[in-house]
């Protein structure tokens, strides 16, 4: 059976890894809330360079 000392060191594993995983969490919605409208102007101009090409295909003879 296991040892009071390997179940509180699994213990301590685990609530060490919650919290390096908490500070990455957090680190990464700070960052994404710095750069957001960044992302949303990259995700506007690759769906208009999308809808401009279909539109411009569909005109020269090619199918949807």
């Amino acid at each position: 059976m296991n040892s009071p000392e390997s179940l509180i060191a699994r213990i301590l594993k685990w609530a060490f890894a919650l919290f390096i995983a908490a500070i990455v969490l957090r680190w990464t919605v700070c960052i994404i809330m710095e750069i957001w409208w960044v992302l949303v102007l990259l995700a506007a101009i690759g769906i208009g360079i999308y809808v401009a090409f279909r539109v411009w295909k569909n005109r020269h003879g090619g199918q949807w």
